[in-house]
């Protein structure tokens, strides 16, 4: 696996094996045939984790937790997540747009921009999920409109 992906990264001069496995996990991979699009479906997963987190944020609907988040949240916050969210999901689209037509320089290209985007997208990231866990160390005196249970 490292030995095919080491081909790519001379051929595209894609990030190094070492760095994009730390944050993919692409040595997770099984098939080395059509290895750059597999690398891509990788880091879609991670895409759609954050995504997820950041849309029950954006908009909580049954979840008790993300209800209870949402209410510790300000204004400004709520912003910043959702333009957190608009940056993953114009990726994740970009990759599924990708999948409908193989193009080994596309993938190539996507996996140079969205890995550069990447860096500053965790340190965001770190910075929703450290507001999130601190919200469960606050007493808080609110009351969590849990709705209808049945």
């Amino acid at each position: 696996m490292k030995e095919a992906y080491a081909k790519l990264q001379a051929k595209y001069k894609l990030p190094e094996y070492d760095a994009i496995n730390a944050d993919f996990e692409i040595c997770l991979i099984e098939q080395e045939d059509f290895l750059i699009r597999s690398v891509v479906r990788k880091m879609m997963e991670k895409m759609e984790m954050y995504a997820k987190l950041l849309e029950e944020l954006i908009h909580p609907e049954s979840s008790l937790s993300a209800m209870y988040e949402c209410n510790s949240l300000s204004a400004e916050q709520k912003k910043t997540h959702f333009r957190l969210y608009k940056r993953l999901l114009y990726f994740h689209r970009l990759a599924l747009e990708l999948d409908l037509q193989y193009d080994e320089s596309a993938y190539a290209k996507f996996i140079l921009d969205f890995y550069a985007e990447w860096q500053d997208l965790r340190k965001d990231l770190i910075g929703v999920l450290a507001s999130l866990k601190k919200s469960w160390t606050r007493d808080t005196a609110e009351k969590l409109d849990s709705g209808y249970f049945g």
